[in-house]
């Protein structure tokens, strides 16, 4: 499942472009969560172009393998694209851009919670390893921060699928 050695892969110009546009990840945070996307995807077909096509839940990811490229994302179904498109009330809109920021606002809340209460969790861990540094406290360690690295990360999705259908 998935790809392997992502880092390898190279983020075309075009790619890159699409990602930001479609997916609101910035130059930072784009790396960490394309490599999360493409370890999880599901190979789907071959295109006709020779390259292959992943799925991540409701994304497409094109891949060259031999060129080992991203060659651009977009939500599957493309009729997500078309969907914007089409006249939105201004009101309408206006009242449901609010709702998503103050449901926003509540994730970042709860995100700020649940890292909070990892806090001492990774204080400990790091106390532990500074006075022994055993395999058994590395492990514990990191451990700890992949644990808090998934609450950033599970929040980053969150907020990239949110832009996906606000374009916000």
């Amino acid at each position: 499942m998935g790809i392997q050695n992502v880092n390898e892969y190279v983020i075309t110009p075009h790619a890159s472009e699409r990602i930001k546009q479609r997916f609101g990840q910035t130059p930072e945070t784009m790396r960490p969560w394309l490599n999360r996307l493409l370890t999880q995807a599901v190979f789907e077909k071959r295109e006709e172009t020779g390259r292959d096509r992943y799925r991540y839940r409701d994304i497409a990811i094109i891949v060259d393998i031999k060129q080992k490229q991203v060659i651009t994302m977009f939500p599957a179904p493309q009729d997500v694209i078309e969907a914007e498109r089409k006249p939105i009330n201004p009101e309408l809109q206006t009242e449901v851009l609010d709702m998503v920021d103050k449901f926003l606002m509540k994730k970042r809340f709860v995100l700020a919670e649940a890292l909070n209460s990892k806090k001492e969790n990774i204080e400990s861990a790091i106390n532990d390893f500074h006075v022994d540094h055993s395999e058994d406290n590395l492990t514990d360690l990191r451990e700890v921060l992949n644990d808090f690295r998934n609450e950033l990360e599970k929040y980053d999705m969150f907020v990239a699928e949110t832009k996906l259908i606000t374009r916000k």
